[in-house]
């Protein structure tokens, strides 16, 4: 092979035993030290940036951070969309008011409920019925992506947060027609 490609921080290591004149790329897809507490995983995904491989970036906040923190020589990359599956697509009940959200910032929904009490809450992508949740929501859970860009065009609104990197998430929102925060 003439190229080979780490993925994540736990691809790296088998990346880097690989010998001979082979070039080593590593396709960075967020910060993953910032995924774990302190201790053995974080310091093993950060070690992984100071192996000398040319990083290929989701964005180039990541290029940018890794080039200054780690001296890292990095190409960016734009997200792409599918647009054949997230487009926007006609409201079934276009006079109630939606919000999309994914996970992380119930106490912010909390305060925009009591705000819009007409407005309904559409929480996505984990298993809430252990949560006390004290406002209006439906628990969509786990989906496929047909359903969820369904659940994009339906919305009048989406909160996205990320701690780390851009995700490709607000970019499908956008192309769904729904408005990101």
């Amino acid at each position: 092979s003439e190229f080979v490609i780490a993925t994540g921080w736990q691809t790296a290591y088998p990346v880097r035993a690989v010998a001979g004149p082979v070039k080593k790329l590593y396709f960075v897809q967020d910060f993953e030290p910032s995924f774990y507490p302190t201790g053995t995983e974080s310091v093993l995904a950060d070690n992984t940036y100071h192996f000398g491989f040319f990083g290929i970036t989701a964005g180039g906040w990541l290029a940018r951070k890794l080039r200054a923190e780690y001296g890292m020589l990095t190409h960016p990359i734009s997200f792409g969309v599918d647009h054949d599956l997230y487009r926007q697509r006609p409201r079934r009940e276009p006079h109630i008011k939606r919000v999309f959200f994914f996970e992380f910032g119930l106490l912010v929904l909390e305060a925009v409920s009591r705000r819009l009490p007409d407005a309904q809450f559409i929480l996505a992508g984990w298993d809430v019925s252990d949560y006390h949740i004290p406002f209006p929501h439906l628990a969509a859970g786990v989906i496929s992506p047909e359903e969820l860009a369904d659940v994009f065009s339906q919305c009048d609104a989406a909160l996205v947060l990320s701690l780390t990197n851009l995700s490709l998430m607000p970019l499908e929102v956008m192309a769904a027609g729904c408005a990101v925060v």
